[in-house]
Protein backbone atom coordinates (compact mmCIF):
# COMPACT_ATOMS: atom_id res chain seq x y z
CA UNK A 1 0.00 0.00 0.00
CA UNK A 2 1.15 3.35 -0.63
CA UNK A 3 2.64 6.19 1.79
CA UNK A 4 -0.61 7.83 0.74
CA UNK A 5 -3.23 5.94 1.40
CA UNK A 6 -1.93 4.57 4.72
CA UNK A 7 -2.22 8.09 5.93
CA UNK A 8 -5.93 7.67 5.36
CA UNK A 9 -6.61 5.01 7.35
CA UNK A 10 -4.87 6.42 10.44
CA UNK A 11 -5.45 9.86 12.00
CA UNK A 12 -2.66 12.04 13.54
CA UNK A 13 -3.52 10.82 16.51
CA UNK A 14 -2.83 7.24 16.33
CA UNK A 15 0.72 6.15 18.42
CA UNK A 16 3.77 4.62 16.83
CA UNK A 17 2.66 0.83 18.08
CA UNK A 18 -0.83 1.21 15.85
CA UNK A 19 1.15 1.93 12.95
CA UNK A 20 3.83 -0.37 13.65
CA UNK A 21 1.20 -3.16 13.80
CA UNK A 22 -0.23 -2.29 10.29
CA UNK A 23 2.77 -2.05 9.30
CA UNK A 24 3.80 -5.66 10.17
CA UNK A 25 3.51 -8.40 7.25
CA UNK A 26 1.81 -10.26 9.71
CA UNK A 27 -1.68 -11.05 8.20
CA UNK A 28 -3.58 -11.87 11.42
CA UNK A 29 -2.54 -8.81 13.21
CA UNK A 30 -3.89 -6.79 10.59
CA UNK A 31 -7.64 -6.02 11.26
CA UNK A 32 -7.52 -5.15 6.82
CA UNK A 33 -5.89 -8.40 5.96
CA UNK A 34 -7.71 -11.61 5.11
CA UNK A 35 -5.66 -13.55 7.77
CA UNK A 36 -6.94 -11.29 10.43
CA UNK A 37 -11.22 -11.36 9.04
CA UNK A 38 -10.99 -15.51 8.83
CA UNK A 39 -10.07 -15.53 12.41
CA UNK A 40 -13.10 -13.31 13.32
CA UNK A 41 -15.42 -15.46 10.75
CA UNK A 42 -14.56 -18.54 12.60
CA UNK A 43 -15.15 -17.04 16.00
CA UNK A 44 -18.77 -15.55 14.39
CA UNK A 45 -19.53 -18.83 12.77
CA UNK A 46 -18.50 -20.21 17.30
CA UNK A 47 -20.46 -17.65 18.21
CA UNK A 48 -23.77 -18.78 16.75
CA UNK A 49 -22.81 -22.72 17.28
CA UNK A 50 -24.17 -22.68 20.91
CA UNK A 51 -27.56 -20.92 19.76
CA UNK A 52 -28.44 -23.59 17.00
CA UNK A 53 -27.38 -26.39 19.28
CA UNK A 54 -29.72 -25.37 22.10
CA UNK A 55 -32.67 -24.16 20.14
CA UNK A 56 -33.65 -27.98 18.79
CA UNK A 57 -32.65 -29.79 21.77
CA UNK A 58 -36.58 -30.35 22.36
CA UNK A 59 -36.42 -31.63 18.84
CA UNK A 60 -33.28 -33.96 19.64
CA UNK A 61 -35.15 -35.65 22.81
CA UNK A 62 -38.70 -35.54 21.53
CA UNK A 63 -38.78 -39.07 22.23
CA UNK A 64 -37.50 -38.61 25.79
CA UNK A 65 -38.92 -35.28 26.94
CA UNK A 66 -43.05 -36.69 26.06
CA UNK A 67 -42.28 -39.84 27.88
CA UNK A 68 -40.86 -38.33 30.83
CA UNK A 69 -43.21 -35.63 31.03
CA UNK A 70 -45.83 -37.33 30.39
CA UNK A 71 -47.07 -34.50 27.91
CA UNK A 72 -49.19 -34.50 24.39
CA UNK A 73 -48.11 -33.80 21.23
CA UNK A 74 -49.71 -29.90 21.48
CA UNK A 75 -47.82 -29.13 25.00
CA UNK A 76 -44.15 -30.36 23.62
CA UNK A 77 -45.04 -27.93 20.83
CA UNK A 78 -45.62 -25.40 23.71
CA UNK A 79 -42.08 -25.42 24.36
CA UNK A 80 -41.01 -23.73 20.92
CA UNK A 81 -43.88 -21.41 21.91
CA UNK A 82 -42.39 -20.28 25.34
CA UNK A 83 -38.98 -20.09 23.72
CA UNK A 84 -39.96 -18.40 20.52
CA UNK A 85 -42.78 -15.82 22.02
CA UNK A 86 -40.01 -13.35 24.04
CA UNK A 87 -38.22 -13.14 21.18
CA UNK A 88 -41.10 -11.55 19.30
CA UNK A 89 -40.19 -8.36 21.48
CA UNK A 90 -36.84 -9.17 22.77
CA UNK A 91 -35.17 -9.39 19.15
CA UNK A 92 -36.79 -6.05 18.21
CA UNK A 93 -35.36 -4.47 21.35
CA UNK A 94 -32.18 -6.29 21.11
CA UNK A 95 -31.33 -4.89 17.42
CA UNK A 96 -32.55 -1.29 18.27
CA UNK A 97 -30.29 -1.76 21.53
CA UNK A 98 -27.25 -2.33 19.27
CA UNK A 99 -27.99 0.42 17.06
CA UNK A 100 -28.66 3.05 19.63
CA UNK A 101 -26.74 2.18 22.30
CA UNK A 102 -25.00 -0.32 23.34
CA UNK A 103 -23.29 -1.27 19.93
CA UNK A 104 -22.48 -4.92 18.38
CA UNK A 105 -19.62 -5.51 21.14
CA UNK A 106 -21.61 -5.47 24.21
CA UNK A 107 -24.55 -6.56 22.43
CA UNK A 108 -23.10 -9.83 21.11
CA UNK A 109 -21.60 -10.16 24.75
CA UNK A 110 -24.50 -9.71 27.04
CA UNK A 111 -27.15 -11.96 24.04
CA UNK A 112 -24.54 -14.99 24.59
CA UNK A 113 -24.48 -14.55 28.39
CA UNK A 114 -28.87 -14.58 28.20
CA UNK A 115 -28.20 -17.64 25.64
CA UNK A 116 -25.98 -18.78 28.23
CA UNK A 117 -28.02 -18.58 31.53
CA UNK A 118 -31.62 -19.47 29.26
CA UNK A 119 -30.27 -22.96 28.80
CA UNK A 120 -28.84 -23.47 32.20
CA UNK A 121 -32.35 -22.42 33.89
CA UNK A 122 -33.89 -25.09 30.78
CA UNK A 123 -32.18 -27.83 32.31
CA UNK A 124 -33.41 -27.18 35.68
CA UNK A 125 -36.92 -27.30 34.65
CA UNK A 126 -38.09 -23.46 33.72
CA UNK A 127 -38.56 -23.07 29.78
CA UNK A 128 -37.78 -18.85 30.43
CA UNK A 129 -35.42 -16.96 29.35
CA UNK A 130 -33.46 -18.70 26.70
CA UNK A 131 -32.82 -16.25 23.94
CA UNK A 132 -32.22 -16.41 20.17
CA UNK A 133 -31.55 -13.33 19.82
CA UNK A 134 -27.47 -13.95 19.56
CA UNK A 135 -27.91 -14.82 16.14
CA UNK A 136 -28.35 -10.16 15.94
CA UNK A 137 -24.97 -9.13 16.70
CA UNK A 138 -23.76 -12.35 14.57
CA UNK A 139 -25.51 -11.03 11.77
CA UNK A 140 -24.33 -7.40 11.98
CA UNK A 141 -20.72 -8.71 12.80
CA UNK A 142 -21.29 -10.73 9.27
CA UNK A 143 -21.66 -7.34 7.54
CA UNK A 144 -18.98 -5.52 8.88
CA UNK A 145 -16.81 -8.53 7.95
CA UNK A 146 -17.68 -9.23 4.81
CA UNK A 147 -18.91 -6.70 3.21
CA UNK A 148 -15.96 -5.13 2.01
CA UNK A 149 -15.04 -8.13 0.51
CA UNK A 150 -17.91 -8.36 -1.50
CA UNK A 151 -18.84 -11.87 -0.42
CA UNK A 152 -21.89 -11.30 1.74
CA UNK A 153 -23.45 -14.42 0.66
CA UNK A 154 -20.97 -16.26 1.03
CA UNK A 155 -20.18 -15.51 4.61
CA UNK A 156 -24.18 -16.18 5.00
CA UNK A 157 -23.46 -19.34 3.35
CA UNK A 158 -20.74 -20.49 6.37
CA UNK A 159 -23.08 -19.16 8.75
CA UNK A 160 -25.97 -21.43 7.89
CA UNK A 161 -23.25 -24.55 7.58
CA UNK A 162 -21.89 -23.56 11.11
CA UNK A 163 -25.90 -23.94 12.85
CA UNK A 164 -26.52 -27.08 10.39
CA UNK A 165 -23.16 -28.61 12.09
CA UNK A 166 -24.53 -27.51 15.53
CA UNK A 167 -27.83 -28.88 14.71
CA UNK A 168 -26.89 -32.09 13.59
CA UNK A 169 -23.69 -32.94 16.40
CA UNK A 170 -27.45 -32.23 18.33
CA UNK A 171 -29.41 -34.65 16.50
CA UNK A 172 -26.84 -37.52 16.66
CA UNK A 173 -24.77 -37.06 19.86
CA UNK A 174 -27.52 -35.66 22.42
CA UNK A 175 -29.25 -38.83 22.41
CA UNK A 176 -26.45 -40.73 23.23
CA UNK A 177 -25.51 -38.28 25.90
CA UNK A 178 -29.02 -39.04 27.36
CA UNK A 179 -29.07 -43.18 27.12
CA UNK A 180 -25.87 -43.32 28.69
CA UNK A 181 -26.60 -41.09 31.62
CA UNK A 182 -30.00 -42.92 31.60
CA UNK A 183 -28.24 -46.12 32.24
CA UNK A 184 -25.48 -44.71 35.02
CA UNK A 185 -28.62 -42.85 36.59
CA UNK A 186 -31.51 -45.23 38.66
CA UNK A 187 -33.58 -41.49 39.47
CA UNK A 188 -35.61 -39.71 37.31
CA UNK A 189 -32.97 -36.86 36.63
CA UNK A 190 -31.99 -37.99 32.87
CA UNK A 191 -33.56 -35.98 31.63
CA UNK A 192 -32.27 -32.28 32.94
CA UNK A 193 -28.29 -33.91 33.51
CA UNK A 194 -28.71 -33.99 29.44
CA UNK A 195 -30.19 -30.69 28.95
CA UNK A 196 -27.45 -29.47 31.48
CA UNK A 197 -24.42 -31.09 29.82
CA UNK A 198 -25.94 -29.59 26.34
CA UNK A 199 -25.14 -26.14 28.30
CA UNK A 200 -21.71 -26.38 26.86
CA UNK A 201 -21.67 -25.14 23.16
CA UNK A 202 -23.04 -21.97 25.10
CA UNK A 203 -20.06 -21.56 27.12
CA UNK A 204 -18.24 -22.02 24.33
CA UNK A 205 -20.13 -19.30 22.25
CA UNK A 206 -19.88 -16.61 25.16
CA UNK A 207 -16.14 -16.87 24.90
CA UNK A 208 -16.66 -16.39 21.21
CA UNK A 209 -18.46 -13.08 21.75
CA UNK A 210 -16.11 -11.50 24.56
CA UNK A 211 -12.92 -12.41 22.13
CA UNK A 212 -14.75 -11.12 18.94
CA UNK A 213 -15.93 -8.11 21.28
CA UNK A 214 -11.80 -7.56 21.79
CA UNK A 215 -10.69 -7.88 18.07
CA UNK A 216 -13.57 -5.64 17.27
CA UNK A 217 -12.25 -2.49 19.30
CA UNK A 218 -8.77 -3.47 19.13
CA UNK A 219 -9.48 -3.17 15.13
CA UNK A 220 -11.60 -0.01 15.78
CA UNK A 221 -8.58 1.49 17.47
CA UNK A 222 -6.05 0.70 14.62
CA UNK A 223 -7.53 1.41 11.66
CA UNK A 224 -9.15 4.53 13.54
CA UNK A 225 -12.77 4.03 12.12
CA UNK A 226 -16.29 4.75 13.55
CA UNK A 227 -19.58 2.57 13.29
CA UNK A 228 -22.48 5.23 13.89
CA UNK A 229 -22.38 6.75 9.98
CA UNK A 230 -25.69 8.62 10.40
CA UNK A 231 -28.49 9.86 12.51
CA UNK A 232 -29.07 7.84 15.38
CA UNK A 233 -32.29 5.63 14.78
CA UNK A 234 -35.84 5.59 16.34
CA UNK A 235 -37.86 2.87 16.74
CA UNK A 236 -40.26 4.86 14.41
CA UNK A 237 -37.91 4.97 11.90
CA UNK A 238 -39.04 1.27 10.91
CA UNK A 239 -42.11 2.35 9.29
CA UNK A 240 -39.60 3.89 6.82
CA UNK A 241 -37.64 0.69 5.47
CA UNK A 242 -38.57 0.31 1.67
CA UNK A 243 -41.35 -2.02 0.37
CA UNK A 244 -38.52 -4.93 -0.26
CA UNK A 245 -37.70 -5.27 3.11
CA UNK A 246 -41.42 -5.86 4.23
CA UNK A 247 -41.55 -8.73 1.50
CA UNK A 248 -38.72 -9.66 1.89
CA UNK A 249 -39.48 -10.22 5.98
CA UNK A 250 -43.06 -11.60 5.28
CA UNK A 251 -40.72 -14.21 2.94
CA UNK A 252 -38.75 -15.05 6.00
CA UNK A 253 -41.47 -15.58 8.07
CA UNK A 254 -43.34 -17.94 5.68
CA UNK A 255 -40.26 -20.27 5.68
CA UNK A 256 -39.92 -20.21 9.35
CA UNK A 257 -43.50 -21.95 9.71
CA UNK A 258 -42.89 -24.21 6.93
CA UNK A 259 -39.66 -25.12 6.13
CA UNK A 260 -37.42 -24.90 9.42
CA UNK A 261 -40.62 -25.73 11.70
CA UNK A 262 -40.70 -29.17 8.80
CA UNK A 263 -36.74 -29.70 9.60
CA UNK A 264 -37.90 -29.56 13.48
CA UNK A 265 -40.08 -31.85 13.43
CA UNK A 266 -38.38 -34.12 10.85
CA UNK A 267 -37.35 -37.44 13.27
CA UNK A 268 -41.64 -38.09 14.22
CA UNK A 269 -43.05 -36.81 10.65
CA UNK A 270 -40.76 -39.60 8.61
CA UNK A 271 -41.66 -41.88 11.19
CA UNK A 272 -46.05 -41.34 11.44
CA UNK A 273 -46.48 -39.58 8.00
CA UNK A 274 -44.37 -42.20 5.83
CA UNK A 275 -44.03 -44.90 8.07
CA UNK A 276 -40.10 -45.28 7.87
CA UNK A 277 -38.52 -47.36 10.94
CA UNK A 278 -37.10 -45.32 13.86
CA UNK A 279 -33.31 -45.56 12.25
CA UNK A 280 -34.41 -44.44 8.64
CA UNK A 281 -36.19 -41.33 10.10
CA UNK A 282 -33.00 -40.62 12.32
CA UNK A 283 -30.76 -40.97 8.84
CA UNK A 284 -33.40 -38.74 6.87
CA UNK A 285 -33.37 -36.21 9.30
CA UNK A 286 -29.90 -35.86 9.35
CA UNK A 287 -29.48 -35.90 6.06
CA UNK A 288 -31.46 -32.77 5.49
CA UNK A 289 -29.15 -31.05 8.38
CA UNK A 290 -26.19 -32.58 6.59
CA UNK A 291 -26.76 -31.91 3.24
CA UNK A 292 -27.04 -27.97 3.88
CA UNK A 293 -23.40 -28.08 5.03
CA UNK A 294 -21.57 -28.06 1.71
CA UNK A 295 -24.16 -26.50 0.00
CA UNK A 296 -25.03 -23.08 2.03
CA UNK A 297 -21.30 -21.93 1.13
CA UNK A 298 -21.23 -22.79 -2.15
CA UNK A 299 -24.70 -21.59 -3.14
CA UNK A 300 -23.79 -17.83 -1.19
CA UNK A 301 -20.47 -18.11 -3.54
CA UNK A 302 -22.30 -18.92 -6.32
CA UNK A 303 -24.74 -15.58 -5.41
CA UNK A 304 -22.00 -13.50 -4.47
CA UNK A 305 -20.17 -14.28 -8.36
CA UNK A 306 -23.92 -14.13 -10.16
CA UNK A 307 -25.61 -12.00 -8.41
CA UNK A 308 -29.47 -12.01 -9.55
CA UNK A 309 -30.67 -11.88 -5.88
CA UNK A 310 -34.18 -12.19 -6.31
CA UNK A 311 -34.20 -15.21 -8.87
CA UNK A 312 -31.94 -17.26 -5.93
CA UNK A 313 -34.36 -16.48 -3.60
CA UNK A 314 -37.28 -17.78 -5.94
CA UNK A 315 -35.42 -20.83 -6.30
CA UNK A 316 -35.26 -21.26 -2.97
CA UNK A 317 -39.03 -21.37 -2.65
CA UNK A 318 -39.81 -23.21 -5.35
CA UNK A 319 -37.62 -26.17 -4.09
CA UNK A 320 -39.26 -25.95 -0.56
CA UNK A 321 -42.78 -26.12 -2.24
CA UNK A 322 -41.69 -29.17 -4.69
CA UNK A 323 -39.97 -30.51 -1.91
CA UNK A 324 -42.82 -30.81 0.75
CA UNK A 325 -45.47 -31.60 -1.86
CA UNK A 326 -43.17 -34.70 -2.91
CA UNK A 327 -43.40 -35.64 1.13
CA UNK A 328 -47.31 -35.11 1.25
CA UNK A 329 -48.94 -36.02 -1.85
CA UNK A 330 -46.56 -38.65 -3.34
CA UNK A 331 -45.07 -42.29 -2.40
CA UNK A 332 -41.75 -41.35 -3.84
CA UNK A 333 -38.78 -42.01 -1.74
CA UNK A 334 -38.35 -39.65 0.79
CA UNK A 335 -34.66 -38.45 -0.19
CA UNK A 336 -35.76 -36.68 -3.02
CA UNK A 337 -38.10 -34.32 -1.06
CA UNK A 338 -35.47 -34.39 1.73
CA UNK A 339 -33.05 -33.21 -0.36
CA UNK A 340 -35.16 -30.71 -2.13
CA UNK A 341 -36.37 -29.07 1.37
CA UNK A 342 -32.42 -29.54 2.45
CA UNK A 343 -31.61 -27.38 -0.45
CA UNK A 344 -34.14 -24.79 0.06
CA UNK A 345 -32.93 -24.31 3.91
CA UNK A 346 -29.33 -24.11 2.29
CA UNK A 347 -29.81 -21.45 -0.48
CA UNK A 348 -33.05 -19.08 1.22
CA UNK A 349 -30.36 -17.25 3.51
CA UNK A 350 -27.64 -16.18 1.68
CA UNK A 351 -29.81 -13.85 -0.63
CA UNK A 352 -32.70 -12.76 1.32
CA UNK A 353 -30.35 -11.60 4.13
CA UNK A 354 -27.33 -9.91 1.78
CA UNK A 355 -30.62 -7.79 -0.07
CA UNK A 356 -31.34 -6.19 3.68
CA UNK A 357 -27.73 -5.03 4.08
CA UNK A 358 -28.00 -3.48 0.68
CA UNK A 359 -31.24 -1.65 1.18
CA UNK A 360 -30.88 -0.34 4.86
CA UNK A 361 -28.25 1.66 6.37
CA UNK A 362 -25.41 -0.10 8.34
CA UNK A 363 -26.21 1.92 11.42
CA UNK A 364 -29.94 0.69 11.40
CA UNK A 365 -29.03 -2.51 10.25
CA UNK A 366 -29.08 -4.51 14.00
CA UNK A 367 -32.60 -3.03 14.22
CA UNK A 368 -33.90 -4.39 10.45
CA UNK A 369 -32.66 -7.72 11.26
CA UNK A 370 -34.44 -7.89 14.92
CA UNK A 371 -37.55 -6.86 13.25
CA UNK A 372 -37.35 -9.80 11.11
CA UNK A 373 -36.09 -11.36 14.12
CA UNK A 374 -39.14 -10.72 15.76
CA UNK A 375 -41.87 -11.61 12.92
CA UNK A 376 -39.71 -15.17 12.84
CA UNK A 377 -40.43 -15.35 16.31
CA UNK A 378 -43.79 -14.57 16.41
CA UNK A 379 -44.46 -17.38 13.55
CA UNK A 380 -42.45 -19.75 15.24
CA UNK A 381 -44.31 -19.27 18.62
CA UNK A 382 -47.96 -19.35 17.21
CA UNK A 383 -47.14 -21.73 14.39
CA UNK A 384 -45.58 -24.23 16.16
CA UNK A 385 -48.24 -24.86 18.55
CA UNK A 386 -50.88 -24.94 15.84
CA UNK A 387 -48.50 -27.77 13.99
CA UNK A 388 -49.03 -29.51 17.43
CA UNK A 389 -52.95 -29.09 17.35
CA UNK A 390 -52.88 -30.36 13.22
CA UNK A 391 -51.23 -33.41 14.66
CA UNK A 392 -53.29 -34.14 17.48
CA UNK A 393 -56.51 -33.69 15.61
CA UNK A 394 -56.05 -34.42 12.23
CA UNK A 395 -52.87 -36.29 11.60
CA UNK A 396 -49.38 -36.35 9.94
CA UNK A 397 -51.40 -35.60 6.64
CA UNK A 398 -52.96 -32.62 7.42
CA UNK A 399 -49.61 -31.22 8.93
CA UNK A 400 -47.47 -31.61 5.48
CA UNK A 401 -50.29 -29.38 3.80
CA UNK A 402 -50.32 -27.19 6.30
CA UNK A 403 -46.53 -26.76 5.09
CA UNK A 404 -47.40 -26.54 1.73
CA UNK A 405 -49.60 -23.69 2.46
CA UNK A 406 -46.97 -22.11 3.91
CA UNK A 407 -44.36 -23.04 1.42
CA UNK A 408 -47.02 -21.19 -1.31
CA UNK A 409 -47.01 -18.27 -0.07
CA UNK A 410 -43.45 -17.63 0.34
CA UNK A 411 -43.13 -18.65 -3.51
CA UNK A 412 -45.72 -15.83 -4.04
CA UNK A 413 -43.96 -12.97 -2.22
CA UNK A 414 -40.91 -13.61 -3.78
CA UNK A 415 -42.63 -13.38 -7.36
CA UNK A 416 -44.11 -10.15 -5.68
CA UNK A 417 -40.47 -9.24 -4.79
CA UNK A 418 -39.37 -9.93 -8.24
CA UNK A 419 -42.46 -7.42 -9.93
CA UNK A 420 -41.60 -4.51 -7.30
CA UNK A 421 -38.06 -4.62 -7.68
CA UNK A 422 -39.13 -3.97 -11.78
CA UNK A 423 -41.16 -1.26 -11.21
CA UNK A 424 -39.12 0.25 -8.45
CA UNK A 425 -36.04 0.02 -10.57
CA UNK A 426 -34.20 -0.58 -6.43
CA UNK A 427 -31.70 -2.63 -8.49
CA UNK A 428 -31.94 -5.53 -6.20
CA UNK A 429 -32.28 -8.22 -8.78
CA UNK A 430 -29.11 -7.37 -10.89
CA UNK A 431 -25.48 -9.08 -11.63
CA UNK A 432 -23.00 -8.55 -9.29
CA UNK A 433 -20.88 -6.54 -12.75
CA UNK A 434 -23.29 -4.61 -12.23
CA UNK A 435 -23.29 -3.53 -8.72
CA UNK A 436 -19.82 -3.14 -8.56
CA UNK A 437 -19.94 -0.81 -11.63
CA UNK A 438 -22.32 1.61 -9.54
CA UNK A 439 -21.53 3.79 -6.64
CA UNK A 440 -21.32 2.06 -3.06
CA UNK A 441 -23.96 0.53 -1.34
CA UNK A 442 -26.24 2.52 0.93
CA UNK A 443 -24.76 0.43 3.66
CA UNK A 444 -21.01 1.56 3.56
CA UNK A 445 -18.09 -0.35 4.54
CA UNK A 446 -17.02 -0.78 7.98
CA UNK A 447 -14.08 -2.18 7.14
CA UNK A 448 -12.43 -0.75 4.47
CA UNK A 449 -9.70 -2.84 2.56
CA UNK A 450 -6.89 -1.77 1.36
CA UNK A 451 -6.22 -0.60 -1.98
CA UNK A 452 -4.43 -3.85 -2.58
CA UNK A 453 -6.58 -6.39 -1.17
CA UNK A 454 -7.44 -9.41 -2.67
CA UNK A 455 -9.77 -12.35 -1.22
CA UNK A 456 -7.00 -15.16 -2.00
CA UNK A 457 -3.50 -13.12 -2.53
CA UNK A 458 -1.00 -15.04 -4.16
Amino acid sequence: MSDGSEKALLSNHVDENVILVLNTKCGICDPRRIAHRMIVLVLICFLGFGVSFCGDTPAALHDQIVEKLDIDEETFMGLYSWYACPNVILSLLSGYLIDRYIGVRLGSVTLAGFVLIGHCIFSLGKNIFKSDDAKLPRWKFTVDVAYGCGDLSLVFGLLISSMMIAEAINFNVLLQIYNAVDRTKSSGNSLGITLFIASIPCVISFACAVMLAYLDKRAEKLINRERNDGSPIHLADIKNYPLPFWILTIISLSVIVSVVTFAGLGVSYFENKLGVSPSTSHELNSFLYCLVVPLAPLLGFLVDVTGYHVYWILLAMVSSLLGLCLLTFTLLTPWIGTALVSFSIALWTCPLFAIVAFIVPLHKLSTAYGFMASFQSLGSAFMTKVSGIVVDSSGYFMLGIFFCIWSSVAVIFAIILYFVDIAKVSKLNISTKERFSQETSPTELILQPPQDFTLFPV
